[in-house]
C-alpha cells in the first residue's frame, strides 16, 4: 500500500486535468472578492464546488479576484496567479491522512517530486509486490484515466507557496548546521578542560597554527561576520576575559599582557605605513563618533 500511495500521488501530480470518475457536469464558482484572506477565498471555491481543497499553513496573503461561473481549476488558477502560489490536483488513498492533512501532502508531494529514476512498472508476481512510477506527462495522463473508482483513491486539490517552503527548509537546514556545530564545540570544551594545562597549552599552539593556515580572505569573511553582530556580545565577551584576568596569578597576567603588547607591536611593524595610517584614522573616527553618541 505504501508503494501505491507514493506511486499514485506522483502520477496525479505530473498533470492538472480532469481525469478519472468525474462528474458529468462539474460545478461552477462565482467570486467578486476583494484584498480578502486567501483562506476564505478557498474555502468560497470548495463549498461552491464541492472539491477538497487542502491549503499548505505557510499560504498566507490577500487576494482580489473577479470571475463568473468558473470551474474549480480555473477558480484555483486565478486565485494563485495573484500571490504566486501553487495548486496541484492529487489522487490519494480516501481515508488516509494525506487526504485531509495539508501540510503531510505537500511534505510527501516534495518528496515524490525530487525522485529522480526512469519510469518503470513491477507487476505484483514474484516477490516484493507491484510499484509504478511514471513522469513522462502523456504516459501519466493515459494511467491516470484507467485508475478504477474501485481502487479507492480520492482527487484533492492541493495549494502550497513552494518559494517559502523553499526558504523555510534552507533556514532550518541553517538552524540544524549551527545547533551541530555548538554542540561538537561543546564537546571539545569538555575534552579540553579534562587536559592538563601541558595538553591545553598544546592545542592552543596548534589552533594559531591551523588559523595562521588559513585563507586570509576566508579570515576577512569571519572577521567581517563578527563585525554585524550585536555589539552587546562583544560587551559580554570583554566581562568573561576580564574576569578571567582577575583570577589569575599576578605572574600569569603579566605574562598575558605582555604577550598582548609584543603580538600588537609586531602587527604595527608588519603593515605597510599606507594601511596604518588608515586603520589609525578609522579607530580616531570611532571614538568621535562614540564620544558624540553620549548623553550630554
Amino acid at each position: 500500500m505504501k508503494n501505491w500511495v507514493i506511486a499514485v500521488l506522483l502520477v496525479g501530480l505530473i498533470c492538472a486535468g480532469v481525469y478519472g470518475a468525474e462528474p458529468t457536469v462539474a460545478k461552477t464558482v462565482t467570486l467578486d472578492v476583494t484584498n480578502t484572506p486567501v483562506a476564505d477565498v478557498l474555502k468560497q471555491i470548495a463549498k461552491a464546488t464541492g472539491e477538497t481543497i487542502l491549503v499548505e499553513k505557510i499560504v498566507s496573503g490577500n487576494v482580489t479576484v473577479n470571475i463568473k461561473d468558473a470551474s474549480a481549476e480555473k477558480a484555483l488558477s486565478a486565485v494563485t496567479k495573484t500571490l504566486n502560489i501553487q495548486w496541484r490536483k492529487i489522487y490519494v488513498p480516501d481515508g488516509s491522512v494525506l487526504a485531509s492533512d495539508a501540510d503531510a501532502l505537500a511534505a510527501q508531494m516534495r518528496t515524490v517530486l525530487s525522485v529522480k529514476f526512469p519510469d518503470i512498472l513491477i507487476t505484483d508476481a514474484g516477490a516484493g509486490g507491484s510499484f509504478v512510477h511514471v513522469q513522462r506527462q502523456t504516459a501519466a495522463n493515459e494511467f491516470l484515466k484507467t485508475i478504477p473508482t474501485s481502487a479507492g483513491f480520492k482527487k484533492v486539490y492541493l495549494v502550497t507557496d513552494d518559494e517559502k517552503a523553499y526558504k523555510k527548509e534552507v533556514k532550518d537546514e541553517s538552524k540544524q548546521k549551527v545547533a551541530k556545530y555548538v554542540a561538537d564545540n561543546r564537546a571539545l570544551l569538555e575534552t579540553f578542560l579534562k587536559m592538563t594545562p601541558e595538553e591545553r597549552a598544546e592545542v592552543m599552539k596548534e589552533s594559531v597554527n591551523m588559523a595562521s593556515q588559513m585563507d586570509p580572505k576566508l579570515l576577512a569573511d569571519m572577521m567581517s561576520s563578527m563585525a554585524q553582530m550585536n555589539p552587546d556580545f562583544f560587551v559580554m565577551q570583554n566581562r568573561i576575559a576580564t574576569e578571567a584576568l582577575i583570577n589569575m596569578s599576578p605572574e600569569a597576567r603579566r605574562n598575558l599582557i605582555r604577550m598582548s603588547v609584543r603580538s600588537n607591536l609586531e602587527m604595527m611593524k608588519s603593515l605597510p605605513p599606507e594601511v596604518l595610517q588608515q586603520m589609525q584614522e578609522e579607530a580616531a573616527a570611532v571614538a568621535m563618533e562614540m564620544m558624540n553618541e553620549q548623553p550630554k
